[in-house]
């Protein structure tokens, strides 16, 4: 018997890969731009919307969501069916996210009167952004098969997450 040939380990397929391309602050909002590279041999499809902006005052965060990864459907709420995009098979994409430049949100406390309040944080005094972007190699299509219990369909949509991180404009000045 002749020894078998042995072969080599298939290589693992590359996976799509997001890049911090530009953040530019504008009259009324901030622009992030990003890069998004595609290496597969077939199509990728992104939630192109955002989906929600979350501050952190303790480490100074923003993370913007363009996908639906740890988001619940509140009780009797309505899932909003994003805006999806695709860029073709080894091939690359800008792609431009908008911001406010304030961001308000419910206090974690209510007021000393049991009142409902409010805090407002400016995306500016962030040290970061983090930018997470759902996708699928397969396009989105409502399955009516499929009972996502507090879940919205979009998240169990979503193969994976892609992530990339921006310096707010001034917080490059003070890194200098």
């Amino acid at each position: 018997m002749s020894p078998s040939k042995r072969q080599p380990p298939e290589k693992e397929p590359a996976s799509p890969q997001a890049s911090a391309e530009e953040i530019s602050e504008l009259d009324d909002a901030f622009e992030l731009a990003v890069r998004i590279r595609n290496p597969l041999d077939r199509a990728i499809h992104y939630i192109s919307d955002v989906r929600g902006v979350i501050f952190d005052p303790a480490s100074r965060r923003v993370r913007v969501k363009l996908s639906e990864q740890g988001m619940d459907l509140p009780p009797g709420g309505i899932a909003m069916e994003p805006r999806f995009r695709k860029i073709d098979p080894h091939s690359e994409a800008v792609v431009k996210v908008r911001l406010p430049k304030t961001i308000v949100k419910l206090a974690g406390e209510p007021s000393a009167d049991n009142e409902v309040t409010f805090e407002e944080h400016a995306i500016a005094d962030a040290d970061q952004i983090d930018l997470d972007i759902g996708w699928s190699d397969t396009p989105y299509y409502k399955d009516p098969r499929e009972k996502t219990r507090g879940a919205t369909p979009f998240s169990a949509w979503e193969k994976q997450s892609l992530r990339t991180t921006f310096i707010p404009p001034n917080r490059q000045r003070d890194n200098r």
